[in-house]
């Protein structure tokens, strides 16, 4: 992706994809404030929803790029354990 001009044959950051990003960083700047394990655990879902949508933008492409369909993934995954451990914290705290 460009992100800080045309390049010939790059795929454009949209406004969409700007505003995605900033609200699953507000989710995530409100679970740092809060310091809620739960807070956590729906910043990191939003997180994984994000990168699952871009997986599945990629595999709509005539040519998905596999690369970037792995890297989302895993990605994703990351999320995923990180709220994973988040739920485990809130049982704890409890």
């Amino acid at each position: 992706m460009s992100l800080f001009g045309p390049i010939p044959d790059a795929a454009q950051i949209t406004p969409y994809l700007g505003g995605r990003s900033f609200g699953v960083g507000v989710a995530f700047a409100v679970a740092v404030l809060l310091k809620s394990p739960t807070t956590y655990i729906a910043a990191f879902i939003a997180g994984a929803a994000r990168e699952i949508g871009d997986v599945i933008g990629e595999l709509a492409n005539a040519v998905p790029n596999m690369v970037t369909i792995g890297v989302e993934v895993g990605l994703a995954v990351v999320c995923l354990f990180a709220a994973y451990l988040a739920f485990k914290a809130r049982r704890t705290n409890q």
